[in-house]
């Protein structure tokens, strides 16, 4: 089997190959890396901070939703009420959209039904505030009325001198009594619609029970000219003490309505602070995917650059052997072989180096043939031309040989004597 051997060409062809190689793998590396890379940040930049925004505009929405409770809670008028209740409905419409998007995206579909069960919640509570409050302003305008009919009563009692004439000094002081007993009923009326609380109420209904059952005594005994002319005002006191139509029932309702509220308020608190705590979670979620997906896009950017930077070393460090190779068996010897052809022009004996078996090296055993085969013809012309002078010399006359230009080229001893 005939040996196979790598010439100079193959040996730079393959070192041309091999950096050629490396250089495309480094590339296709590099594209391969930086595609992923843009595929990487392509993803969160479309895909996940959009949800991001999404989660942290629903965290927005579900604090104004939430706000809305003490808007609905201090609302002073009917307008003010509704106006907040419209903002309401839209926030909710908004919140609604923003949590469909991020059910589309992907979001753990338990997460988003916990926060619309919360989100329920805290809607229907705000709603129920809503109608609470819308109720106590109902009450408040009529309590509004009430007072403004009590004052007229009042004002009506203190005026009574002018509607009844009393005719006799008892029937007088008899008056004066009903006056006074029936104002003290008014007063308390109008006290009762000042106070907070259900016990005080209480008191003061059952101190105007007291006072109007008095005045009724003293009513009875009031002639009947001026019982018939005092019992308008005294019925109208009557009717706004006592029954469902009280002052006292109204107010019971006000404060009840009020203590509805606060304790809607209260339980707003705490489903909001749910609520908010759900939003929250989902916002930090789709933060730490965010997160999650930058470190491990930082860590394959990492690796790849760590990848490259070695390929890129092993390119140069691959790129210093071919050189080094192709220098010190291609340059070197090519350089050594001219050092000799030129000593041997010169005349200079030098060795030829003939190790190898590439072209090099067979153009060294060339040289060294051609410098052998010159060596033994000029051993052989001086031979030669010794033997031709011998010869010469021999001759007992004198020899002299010429050119054609008639120039010495030769001659003998003999010749040289004669001379």
């Amino acid at each position: 089997m005939p040996r196979v051997t790598f010439g100079v060409a193959s040996r730079l062809v393959g070192g041309l190959i091999a950096i050629t190689v490396l250089a495309i793998v480094t590339s296709v590396l590099a594209i391969f890396g930086f595609s992923r890379f843009q595929s990487g940040f392509q993803l969160i930049a479309e895909s996940e901070m959009p949800d991001l925004i999404n989660a942290a505009e629903l965290a927005r929405q579900s604090e104004s939703i939430v706000a809305n409770a003490p808007a609905l809670g201090v609302a002073q008028t009917q307008q003010v009420r509704r106006t907040v209740a419209f903002r309401m409905d839209d926030q909710v419409s908004q919140f609604e959209t923003l949590a469909t998007s991020l059910f589309k995206a992907g979001i753990d579909p338990s997460d988003l039904e916990q926060l619309r069960k919360f989100k329920f919640d805290l809607v229907d509570n705000l709603k129920r505030i809503d109608r609470l409050v819308a109720r106590r302003l109902d009450a408040d305008v009529e309590s509004g009325k009430t007072i403004r009919t009590i004052l007229d009563i009042g004002e009506r009692l203190r005026r009574a001198e002018i509607a009844v004439e009393p005719k006799s000094e008892s029937t007088s002081s008899s008056v004066d009594l009903w006056k006074t007993e029936a104002q003290e009923a008014v007063s308390l009326m109008l006290a009762g619609q000042a106070v907070l609380r259900s016990a005080q109420l209480a008191q003061i209904r059952k101190a105007t029970a007291d006072a109007l059952g008095r005045a009724d005594t003293i009513f009875k005994s009031l002639p009947g000219e001026l019982a018939a002319r005092a019992r308008p005002v005294h019925d109208e006191i009557h009717r706004f003490a006592v029954g469902r139509e009280s002052v006292f029932h109204r107010r019971a309702e006000r404060i009840n309505l009020n203590r509805g509220v606060h304790g809607a308020l209260s339980r707003n608190k705490v489903i909001s602070d749910r609520f908010i705590a759900v939003v929250s979670n989902l916002f930090y979620v789709i933060q730490d995917s965010i997160r999650q997906r930058v470190d491990q896009y930082s860590r394959l950017i990492s690796n790849r650059s760590r990848i490259l930077a070695t390929i890129g070393v092993l390119c140069v460090i691959g790129a210093a052997t071919i050189f080094f190779y192709i220098n010190g068996n291609v340059v070197r010897r090519l350089k050594l072989l001219q050092d000799s052809m030129s000593a041997h022009v010169a005349g200079r004996a030098v060795d030829i180096p003939t190790a190898g078996s590439d072209e090099i090296a067979d153009m060294a055993r060339s040289l060294e043939f051609f410098v052998d085969a010159i060596d033994r013809r000029e051993q052989a012309l001086r031979k030669s031309e010794q033997r031709l002078v011998d010869a010469i010399e021999s001759i007992s006359e004198g020899f002299i040989l010429c050119d054609s230009n008639d120039r010495l080229v030769l001659c003998n001893s003999r010749y040289r004597e004669d001379l």
